[in-house]
């Protein structure tokens, strides 16, 4: 399956679950290897009782400038840079400001493992939530999982949540309807989002997540791809001869944080026939290790993701 398609099936997935009342609150066993991190100046997000439907569908994505195969940024979202509040170091993000009176949602889009803040799948985003009035911000959080800087660090939680706080000091952003959606590492990304900063989101959808990078590294490496590589240079050395390497993977790890997340309205979504088995594997089981409804939808067959 193409990128590209997996960030439609996210947005959509993502809208519709919202726009539904669709729920799936994560509640699980103890965590461990907890970060500290600074807190987003947000009071608790409870999931609102209610949401307006239906949600209107983009111009561009009707008229096919945007679509699955491709994305361009609308001129109305701005590419900005704020403070990080744990470095004080200047970070970009593509912004949108909803030109509204009243507080209005904050979509916060997270890129995959290997892009950063400008990726262009992540326009359809932008777009969705600029036909809807809402606000958005799309974070660089360190650019690619390439170094100890990115991969689910301490500098990139708080890099998302003080992305978070420049929204809410340039917009009028619901407290109550803060939702992070991301694939892949963007995917791996939300899931520690809503272990590590609860407090902030109504809800938080997760496509094709990797969820133990231990596991993922083990995979990766048996098909020798680049994520081993990755990893390894992300956490100190390789996790399967390196015991501070490995304990660095688990603290970055969204399995090892679930106690965590209990109340957090989680959306997960993998492709059945993905071929990635320990990503696969891995979000079954963050799923199983929390008790939530679920529920199985079927899509068209797609071919592997690469």
């Amino acid at each position: 399956m193409k990128l590209s398609r997996i960030v439609w099936l996210a947005l959509v997935g993502l809208l519709y679950w919202l726009a539904t009342a669709h729920v799936q609150v994560a509640r699980g066993p103890g965590g461990s290897d907890s970060i500290p991190i600074s807190r987003a100046t947000t009071s608790p997000s409870p999931t609102p009782a209610s949401v307006e439907a239906p949600l209107r569908k983009p111009p561009s994505v009707v008229s096919g400038v945007v679509s699955v195969d491709r994305g361009r940024w609308s001129q109305t979202v701005q590419r900005i840079t704020y403070a990080s509040s744990v470095d004080h170091t200047s970070q970009p993000a593509m912004f949108y400001k909803a030109g509204n009176d009243e507080p209005r949602p904050l979509l916060v889009a997270l890129h995959s493992w290997s892009s950063d803040y400008q990726q262009p799948q992540s326009a359809i985003y932008a777009d969705w939530a600029i036909a809807n009035g809402w606000n958005f911000i799309h974070p660089n959080f360190r650019g690619p999982n390439v170094r100890p800087a990115a991969t689910g660090s301490e500098l990139v939680i708080n890099d998302v949540l003080s992305a978070i706080d420049y929204a809410k000091q340039k917009a009028r952003v619901d407290d109550r309807r803060i939702y992070a959606v991301g694939w892949s590492g963007g995917g791996h990304l939300a899931l520690l989002l809503a272990a590590h900063s609860p407090e902030v989101w109504a809800g938080v959808s997760a496509w094709v997540a990797i969820s133990d990078l231990n596991a993922w590294y083990s995979e990766s490496r048996k098909r020798g791809t680049k994520y081993a590589r990755e990893i390894a240079a992300s956490c100190g050395g390789a996790p399967d001869t390196n015991p501070t390497a490995a304990a660095e993977c688990r603290k970055r790890s969204p399995l090892m944080h679930l106690e965590n997340a209990r109340n957090v309205p989680v959306d997960i979504s993998h492709g059945i026939r993905d071929g990635m088995t320990v990503r696969c594997l891995s979000v079954n089981r963050f799923a199983h290790s929390i008790s939530w409804r679920s529920q199985v939808v079927a899509y068209p067959r797609r071919k592997s993701i690469t």
